[in-house]
């Protein structure tokens, strides 16, 4: 039965990112961009979901219970007959990630348009990146949710690019041209302008900014920006964190922002109407999960202790 009434939607992977700890051994943490987002949101008390597929599998019943012990909505979560995608991660000295992927047709990569169409109710907001147009089912898929959210929900797109699992950057560049016609936000880093063959932020963004309204850049540990017809609107440096793990700090990031924007009501149908002081908000509360999420092993660990991170966001005024 559909579930109306979502602040968030994300559509895309759900799955066990697996971690080579310091001795060899591996830990299994939830994974996958959309899913880390809706947890951290629904730590926060907002009606978050994913949109993905996770397998019949004790690996997928897992899962499902690690969203629903954070408060993820599981309704539009699909059950499929495919097995559970797994990602293995080894990490820098510096705690950046090094993927290796299993899954090729894994329940993640299988979610079609007709599922989309089964769960689908609409949001405030619907989250999405390049990942899930890398693969003609998912593609048709990713199509379907963005014919069903236009007009009615305000589209956020997270590049979040992953060049490996692309033919070309060719391929990748055409596909997000046309995801872009339908994003009203996107968020972008310079690795993701880097994997896309820019060659420079700069040239980066006027690629964004000639298709999306407002695009929000973050620079690794860097400083975070709104940009809006060409022009920096908000600016905040990133908070100086000792890095365990790299991985999902982007996540962590956009959940905060948005976190911010959604409790001010600054998000209306597909316009966003935050001035400069709830966009400096929205940055900081972002560099604060961004800072927590780095500091353990795993996308989500680091907001488990929900009671802290809601002080943390009651202190956040805008």
């Amino acid at each position: 039965m559909k579930k109306p009434g979502l602040d968030v939607l994300a559509f895309g992977e759900v799955l066990w990112d697996l971690f080579e700890d310091d001795t060899g051994d591996f830990l299994p943490r939830l994974g996958g961009a959309p899913a880390n987002l809706v947890v951290h949101l629904a730590r926060l008390g907002f009606r978050a979901g994913v949109l993905g597929g996770v397998g019949d599998d004790f690996l997928g019943a897992r899962l499902r219970d690690e969203l629903r012990q954070a408060g993820v909505a599981l309704g539009p979560l699909v059950t499929k007959k495919e097995r559970t995608g797994v990602v293995f991660i080894r990490r820098s000295k510096d705690g950046e990630p090094n993927f290796l992927f299993y899954r090729e047709q894994s329940a993640d990569m299988t979610i079609s348009a007709k599922d989309v169409e089964r769960v689908f109710s609409p949001p405030a907001v619907v989250h999405v990146s390049t990942s899930t147009l890398s693969r003609p089912l998912l593609a048709k898929a990713t199509w379907e949710l963005l014919a069903k959210a236009d007009g009615k929900a305000f589209v956020v797109c997270d590049l979040n690019v992953r060049l490996r699992m692309w033919k070309s950057r060719e391929h990748l560049r055409k596909a997000t041209k046309k995801l872009l016609r339908h994003a009203r936000l996107v968020k972008a880093s310079e690795g993701d302008f880097r994997a896309m063959g820019f060659s420079s932020t700069k040239e980066g963004l006027r690629f964004l900014e000639k298709r999306v309204p407002i695009v929000l850049l973050t620079r690794g540990g860097g400083a975070a920006e709104v940009h809006r017809e060409g022009k920096v609107i908000a600016k905040v440096a990133a908070n100086k964190t000792k890095v365990v793990d790299a991985t999902g700090a982007g996540d962590g990031f956009l959940a905060g922002f948005l976190a911010v924007l959604l409790r001010a009501k600054k998000v209306s149908g597909t316009k966003l109407t935050a001035g400069p002081e709830e966009l400096l908000a929205a940055l900081r509360f972002g560099h604060e999960i961004g800072s927590r999420v780095v500091g353990k092993i795993g996308s989500i660990e680091g907001t488990r202790d929900v009671s802290a991170m809601k002080k943390a966001f009651a202190r956040t005024s805008c």
